[in-house]
C-alpha cells in the first residue's frame, strides 16, 4: 500500500459509516452507529487537504497525534462489536442489509491504522539510517517546491501564511536529503505552531560562492534566546542543529527590530575537501 491508497480507504470509511448510520437498526445499535459516523467524520477532517504525494501521511502522523490512531482503533472495535457480539446490544443481530457496511468500516479502519503504524516504524528506521548515511547532491530548489503543499498542510489550522519564492534554476547542494527535509519542516512547523500567533513565513533562496542558502523569514519573531531554545534546545531538538554541522552546513540569523527575523540555512554546493 502507498500513500495514494489512503484516499480510497478514507472514501470507504466515510461511505460505510454514512450508510451504517442510515440503516434500519435496533435501538441499542443506533447510538454506536451514530458514534462511528461522527468518528469517521473526525478522521476525514484530520486528513482533509493532505497532499496526494508520497510520504505525506508519514510526515503528518506526528501532527495528527495519538488521538488519531485511537479514533481508528475505536471504529474498528465498535464495528467488530456490531458484527460479532449481538449480546452487547440486547441480543439484536445486525440486520443483513447493514452487515456489509459494518464489515467495510472494520476493514477500512484496520487497514488505515495498520498503514499508520507501519509508517511510524518506517520513520524510526529512516531516522536511524539517516544518521549513518552519506551526503548526496540534490536540487534543493526543486525539492522544496515539492515540499510546500505538505508544509502548508502542517500549518493548516494556524493563522500563518507560508510562501516560497522559487529560484529560476537548479540549486544543487551536497547534504543528506532526509535530514535537510526534516530540518526545514521542523523550523517551519515550530515557528508556525509554537512561536507565532499569526503572520507570514516567507522562504526564499540566495545562492552564495560556496553554499546555497535558504532564508526563512518570520514576522514578529526576533530569535531571542528563548525562541532559539524552542527551536534547537528543548525536547532533544539540538540534534537538528548538530546534524547540520555534520553536513558542513551552518545557520545565521538576521533581525529586523519590530518587523521580524530571518533564519538562514547554508548548505555546501560540493563535498568538503
Amino acid at each position: 500500500m502507498n500513500d495514494f491508497d489512503v484516499d480510497q480507504l478514507l472514501g470507504v470509511l466515510r461511505e460505510a459509516a454514512r450508510q451504517l448510520n442510515e440503516a434500519e437498526l435496533a435501538p441499542p445499535q443506533r447510538p454506536i452507529a451514530q458514534h462511528l459516523h461522527k468518528l469517521a467524520g473526525v478522521i476525514s477532517s484530520a486528513l482533509d487537504g493532505l497532499p496526494a504525494q508520497p510520504r505525506a501521511l508519514q510526515a503528518a502522523l506526528p501532527v495528527l497525534g495519538e488521538e488519531f490512531l485511537r479514533h481508528l482503533e475505536t471504529i474498528q472495535h465498535y464495528a467488530r462489536l456490531l458484527i460479532e457480539s449481538p449480546m452487547s446490544f440486547g441480543g439484536a443481530a445486525l440486520p443483513a442489509a447493514a452487515l456489509p457496511h459494518a464489515e467495510a468500516l472494520q476493514r477500512a479502519s484496520r487497514a488505515l491504522r495498520e498503514r499508520c503504524e507501519a509508517l511510524r516504524q518506517q520513520t524510526l528506521q529512516e531516522r536511524l539510517n539517516a544518521r549513518r548515511s552519506a551526503p548526496e547532491a540534490f536540487d534543493w530548489n526543486a525539492h522544496l517546491q515539492a515540499e510546500v503543499p505538505l508544509l502548508r498542510f502542517l500549518l493548516r489550522q494556524r493563522p500563518v501564511q507560508l510562501s516560497l519564492t522559487p529560484h529560476e534554476g537548479p540549486l544543487v547542494v551536497f547534504a543528506r536529503r532526509y535530514h535537510t527535509t526534516e530540518l526545514v519542516r521542523h523550523i517551519v512547523q515550530t515557528l508556525g505552531t509554537e512561536l507565532m500567533a499569526y503572520g507570514h513565513i516567507q522562504m526564499s533562496f540566495q545562492p552564495e560562492a560556496a553554499c546555497h542558502a535558504l532564508r526563512i523569514f518570520a514576522t514578529g519573531i526576533q530569535f531571542t534566546p528563548a525562541e532559539t531554545a524552542a527551536l534547537f534546545s528543548r525536547h532533544g531538538r539540538h540534534l537538528y542543529r548538530e546534524q547540520l554541522d555534520v553536513d558542513a552546513g551552518y545557520l545565521t540569523f538576521e533581525r529586523q527590530l519590530g518587523i521580524g527575523s530571518s533564519l538562514i540555512i547554508h548548505l555546501p554546493q560540493k563535498p568538503a575537501d
